[in-house]
């Protein structure tokens, strides 16, 4: 059973990776001169799924969908998921 303390760090982090995933996307997408339309038609979701991801408050991403966007901008899935920017404007 979890306590409402180990519960409150499960959360911060999750919440940690929704924003770095979220400002991950958005730097790649603009980086790549698309609309959030342009890029949801790309990969095949609706574009209110990337206003969602974006935004922070799509809550577990499905693996699938960074697969996907790391697909199409030509990035290895980590870069999605790691914050690190300078290694996104290496490849640029």
């Amino acid at each position: 059973m979890q306590t409402n303390r180990s519960k409150d760090l499960i959360d911060v982090e999750e919440k940690k990776m929704r924003l770095v995933i979220s400002e991950q996307v958005k730097h790649l997408r603009m980086a790549n001169g698309e609309t959030q339309a342009d890029l949801a038609e790309l990969i095949g979701i609706p574009r209110q799924y990337v206003v969602y991801i974006e935004g922070g408050t799509r809550r577990n991403v499905p693996v699938f969908m960074i697969f996907r966007m790391a697909r199409h901008w030509g990035v290895p899935m980590e870069l999605i998921c790691s914050g690190q920017t300078s290694d996104i404007e290496k490849m640029n």
